[in-house]
């Protein structure tokens, strides 16, 4: 049976990694953090605005290459679109997916008041809802742009309050068995 790498996407605060872990603690998959994996090599500021998306998405690549997967299912979280250092929503380069090559693709969308208030607990920062609301379209539509050029599919969910329903909700559409 070949490895099944599903990405991951959304905005900064709107629960990807904590999505991940849970879905992985219920389920036998890998979760696998694009921001960790860069992190080895990349200080990011508190802003999360990133200097060099090029090479980040390099350094990426280099370090997926590296990990030793011991599941069929993976589970990459990231993101479609990043602020630059100008404040700016910049794409992440087409190649990054290319080389990462998902099976399939689900980016999370969630009420952006819900989103800042996250963001605001978790880091201290203020973001503002007009701002959110660009991104996370940017991400969505971005998403659904690299899933047609890759030729996978692409789901967005929306993450409820309600975690369980979101996790439900993911579990049905990859079909993997418990």
């Amino acid at each position: 049976m070949t490895r099944q790498l599903i990405f991951i996407g959304g905005i900064h605060g709107v629960g990807k990694t904590f999505l991940c872990e849970i879905l992985c603690e219920r389920y036998n998959m890998m979760h696998v953090s694009a921001s960790a994996l860069i992190k080895k090599h990349v200080v990011f500021s508190k802003e999360k605005h990133v200097d060099d998306i090029e090479y980040n998405q390099q350094v990426l690549a280099v370090e997926l290459q590296k990990l030793e997967f011991n599941k069929l299912m993976v589970l990459l979280d990231g993101h479609f679109t990043l602020i630059n250092t100008a404040g700016e929503v910049s794409d992440v380069p087409y190649k990054t997916f290319d080389i990462i090559s998902p099976s399939s693709i689900i980016v999370l969308v969630k009420d952006v008041k819900e989103i800042a208030r996250q963001v605001y607990n978790r880091d201290g920062r203020i973001i503002e809802e007009a701002f959110l609301s660009r991104h996370q379209a940017r991400e969505v539509s971005y998403a659904c742009e690299v899933g047609q050029i890759l030729g996978v599919p692409v789901l967005e969910i929306g993450v409820e309050k309600c975690f369980e329903s979101t996790i439900s909700q993911i579990w049905n559409i990859i079909g993997v068995q418990k």
